[in-house]
Formats: C-alpha cells, sequence, structure tokens
C-alpha cells in the first residue's frame, strides 16, 4: 500500500474513532441531563410542575428546563409577570467531552431582572459547564462556574444593591460542591444604613448509596457561610460585627445521625446615645443526634404532606405523631461550647440533654413521667467584670439572684449549675423541692 493511502486509512480510523467518542458523549450528556431533570421533578414535587425538552444532533442539542411554580404569593407573579422560570440549557459536543451554557429564557422573568441589573450587556445568571464522560466508569463529571450579575433596587428613597456571585460548581455520581463568592453589598435610606462585606458560600455533600441525584439522604454534609462585616447605621446607634461565620456538618454513625451548627464571630460592637459595649469572639456550637431511620420517615412524611394538601403541614394533630416516631428513638442535644470576651474576662457555658425514648404525647400530658426520662447537666460560669461590661448592668439584681440560689457568688465570678436524673432536679448542688 502506498504511502498516502496509509495516511488517509489511519486519518479514517482516527476520524472514526473521533466521532464515536462525540456520539458517545452526546448520548451520556443527554442522560445526565434526563437524570438531572428527574432529580429536579422529584426535588420539587408538591411545588413546582418541571419538565423539559431535548434537541439533539450529533455535534450539539439545545435544552429547555422549565420550572412552574403551584403557589407563588401574587405579588411575586405580578413582580415576575409569570410564575415560571424557563431555562435554556445548550451543549456543544466533543471527544469525551462537552460544553454547556445554561441561562434565563427571554421572557417577562429575564426582562425584569436586568431592569434591576446593573451590566445589562451580560446575562444576569449563566452556568458555563464541562461535562467530561469517563468511558472506563461509564460517568459524567460536571465541572462548571455559575455567575449571577450585581442588581440595584430603588424603591422610593432607599436603594438596596446587591453584589454580584459567582464561584465553582461541580457534580460527580456520589458527591456535589459549590463554593461561592458575593461581592460587597448595601442598603441606604433616609434613616438607615447597612453594609455587607463579601460573603462566602460553600456547600459538599456525598451521597450514601453512590448517586447524590437520587439520594434522600446524604453519608456525609457540611455548609458554610462567612461574612467579612456587617455594618448598620440607624439614627444615632451603630451595630458592627465582623468575621461572622455559620457552618453545618452532618454525619452517620451507624444508626444515628448527627448534626452539628456553629456560630461565631470575631467581633460585635454596639453603640448608642445611651451606652455601648463589645463582645470578642462569641462562639455557640451546638449538636443534636437522633435517629436515622426514623428521621428519613419524618422527613418522607412531611413531603407527602406537602405535595397531597399544603394544609395538613400546618395542622399540629396531624404532626404530633410524626415527631414521636422520632422522639421515640432517644434524643441527644448538646450545647458544646458558649463562650464570649468582654473587658477581658471571658464567660462560658455547656450543656448536655439525654431523653430516653419517649411521646410528645407524654411530653405534652405528663409532665412527671417525661421527667423520668431527662438526663441534663448545664454549666454556666460568668465573671463579675463581663457583666459589668454589659449594658443595663444591676448588681442589686444579681444580688437577688444570688439570695434566691440561682447563682452562686465564687468570689470573682457568677456559677450557674442545673442537672436532672431520675426525676430530680438538683439547681447549684441542691435539690429543687415540688420539682
Amino acid at each position: 500500500m502506498k504511502k498516502g493511502l496509509w495516511v488517509v486509512a489511519i486519518g479514517a480510523v482516527v476520524g472514526a474513532g473521533y466521532l464515536g467518542g462525540v456520539v458517545l458523549t452526546g448520548q451520556q450528556v443527554d442522560e445526565q441531563f434526563a437524570r438531572e431533570v428527574a432529580a429536579a421533578q422529584e426535588h420539587y414535587r408538591g411545588v413546582a410542575i418541571v419538565s423539559s425538552s431535548v434537541k439533539s444532533s450529533t455535534f450539539s442539542s439545545a435544552n429547555t428546563l422549565t420550572i412552574e411554580y403551584l403557589d407563588l404569593p401574587e405579588s411575586v407573579v405580578s413582580w415576575a409577570g409569570t410564575n415560571t422560570v424557563n431555562l435554556d440549557v445548550n451543549f456543544q459536543h466533543g471527544f469525551l467531552s462537552s460544553q454547556s451554557v445554561m441561562q434565563l429564557s427571554p421572557g417577562s422573568l429575564l426582562d425584569k431582572l436586568k431592569s434591576y441589573q446593573v451590566n445589562t450587556q451580560v446575562t444576569p445568571l449563566v452556568l458555563n459547564s464541562e461535562y467530561r464522560f469517563d468511558p472506563l466508569a461509564s460517568a459524567v463529571i460536571m465541572n462548571g462556574v455559575l455567575a449571577i450579575d450585581s442588581f440595584e433596587v430603588t424603591d422610593n428613597e432607599a436603594v438596596y444593591t446587591l453584589g454580584a456571585t459567582s464561584g465553582p460548581v461541580s457534580l460527580s455520581s456520589d458527591m456535589y460542591q459549590m463554593d461561592l463568592v458575593t461581592a460587597a453589598s448595601q442598603f441606604s435610606s433616609a434613616d438607615v444604613s447597612v453594609a455587607i462585606g463579601v460573603m462566602s458560600w460553600s456547600q459538599k455533600a456525598t451521597a450514601i448509596n453512590g448517586n447524590i441525584l437520587q439520594a434522600k439522604s446524604v453519608q456525609d454534609m457540611a455548609a458554610s457561610f462567612n461574612v467579612e462585616q456587617i455594618k448598620v447605621d440607624a439614627q444615632g446607634a451603630a451595630v458592627d460585627l465582623d468575621g461572622l461565620s455559620v457552618s453545618v456538618q452532618q454525619k452517620l454513625k451507624e444508626d444515628r445521625v448527627v448534626l452539628a451548627m456553629q456560630y461565631g464571630a470575631d467581633s460585635l460592637v454596639v453603640d448608642n446615645a445611651v451606652d455601648s459595649f463589645q463582645l470578642d469572639r462569641p462562639e455557640l456550637q451546638l449538636s443534636f443526634d437522633l435517629d436515622y431511620d426514623s428521621v428519613m420517615a419524618l422527613v418522607e412524611n412531611l413531603q407527602q404532606m406537602q405535595q397531597a394538601n399544603a394544609g395538613q403541614i400546618d395542622n399540629p394533630m396531624l404532626l404530633v405523631p410524626l415527631f414521636s416516631e422520632v422522639t421515640q428513638k432517644g434524643v441527644s442535644f448538646s450545647i458544646d461550647k458558649i463562650s464570649a470576651i468582654a473587658d477581658g474576662e471571658a464567660l462560658d457555658a455547656v450543656a448536655k440533654l439525654n431523653m430516653a425514648p419517649f411521646s410528645v404525647e407524654e411530653a405534652m400530658t405528663n409532665r412527671q413521667a417525661l421527667m423520668q426520662k431527662v438526663d441534663l447537666n448545664a454549666k454556666l460560669t460568668v465573671p463579675k467584670k463581663f457583666l459589668q461590661a454589659m449594658p443595663g448592668y444591676d448588681s442589686q439584681q444579681l444580688g437577688f439572684f444570688v439570695a434566691m440560689g440561682f447563682l452562686v457568688d465564687a468570689g470573682e465570678y457568677y456559677d450557674f449549675k442545673l442537672a436532672v436524673q431520675d426525676g430530680v432536679v438538683m439547681l447549684n448542688d441542691k435539690k429543687m423541692p415540688g420539682l
């Protein structure tokens, strides 16, 4: 065979392989899009009707995603001119990868957002993504960047400015993750001004069964929210909150689900015409320990009630038996930490509550029986200098609490202890009569 024919033959094989990879990628991306739509339909069931359409070719596909909300407030529908969000999702397929662009479809909602948009030359919301197909794992992995433009709203003399938001978003078979940053925002009127510094948002979750789109719960989840600074000025009073942070973590431990929450800041300063005070490093840590199966049953029952009849979920008589399914498996709650520093002195508190299995009906009707199932230990230590730095400090009032036995005067600080076990309540190591 002549050399030229070899080149043609090799080129034909390579071209066929490339085309086959493109076709395979298109098929896999279309299937992935269908899975994402199915997940959205399940997630919005009872809240909105989710539908889609796909126009696919070898090298591209032009898709639409429609979310029609069922019970939006009339004011929202009137503002947007619609109760439906329409999205265009376009793919350009390559060899084992596909580039995707998702943005709002032309319509009244897009027009309304553009009327508030700071830079109307760009789309107000867009998700640019790359879908990569792994033929060995038969899996599609998505990595994208979400971008939401900044908006400014003027209402009479008030002006709201919301900073632009952007950041990476990723999705694989068993995990999703997003890390978004919102630029500084502000609100101002004749009476008050609020300045909000850069905000960051992140969330990551791993599915139990390996399919994050179909998972009703996750093996591990972590979310966090951070704000550089919040400053509020209102008619001579000012609040300055630096380094606000909020985090939530969920983990499964055997047959229990543990939810931990943490709230904190670098400092909080409050000034007004009368007095002022400052708290440094305020922090609150909470945790809950619940039976996993009963929590999942509760979530599923609440979803079914929402889907069947939204009014059912507001009926406490229907909710009580559902929550009893959780409490009858035992509940633990902890205040793992309460702390803050004022005038160089630190407040510190902890609490641990374990509840033996009980029903909500029992808690409502038989307090004494419920007390037999309570195991509580709580401690609080407050330096006197800490309290003296607080607005409205009244030493006489604190002396009254000491005389009544609610607080113990331990010299440089006040002490508080509360314990409950086997129906016996102990306040500062003394049994409380009648409890």
